[in-house]
C-alpha cells in the first residue's frame, strides 16, 4: 500500500495559508481560523494571540493539530484513511468535539487535502 506523502514544511504551509487567506469568499468564521493558523505557523506562540484574537490558546493550538494529524500516517490513530467519517471520529475523540462528516470532508478540503477514491 503506497503511503501518501504531505507538506510538513511550516514555511510551505504557511505559504499555502496565505494563498487560502488571500482568495476570500470564506465565512469570516473559517477567514479567521487560517489567519490565526497561519500567524502559529510564522512564529507567533498560541498564548500570546489568544490574547489578541478573542479565543483561548488550546483552541488556537487544536487548529494547527488537526492539520499536521491529518499529514500523518492514519492507521498512527486506528484509521484506514482520512475521510470525512474518520476525521469526525477523530475529532470527537481527541476533542471531544461532534463535526458533522460533512463538515470534516469541507475541513480536510479547505487543508489542502483531496477526496481520492480507493
Amino acid at each position: 500500500m503506497n503511503k501518501r506523502k504531505y507538506k510538513t514544511n511550516p514555511k510551505e504551509l504557511l505559504a499555502m495559508g496565505r494563498a487560502i487567506a488571500k482568495q476570500g469568499g470564506h465565512d469570516a468564521k473559517f477567514q479567521h481560523r487560517v489567519e490565526t493558523v497561519n500567524l502559529v505557523l510564522s512564529g507567533h506562540s498560541a498564548a500570546e494571540l489568544s490574547k489578541n484574537m478573542g479565543c483561548h490558546a488550546n483552541t488556537i493550538i487544536r487548529w494547527v493539530k488537526i492539520d499536521f494529524a491529518l499529514q500523518e500516517d492514519p492507521s498512527k490513530y486506528g484509521y484506514n484513511v482520512w475521510d470525512g467519517p474518520s476525521l469526525s471520529d477523530f475529532i470527537l475523540r481527541t476533542y471531544g468535539i461532534q463535526y458533522a462528516v460533512r463538515s470534516c470532508q469541507h475541513l480536510a478540503r479547505q487543508l489542502g487535502f483531496s477526496h481520492v477514491r480507493p
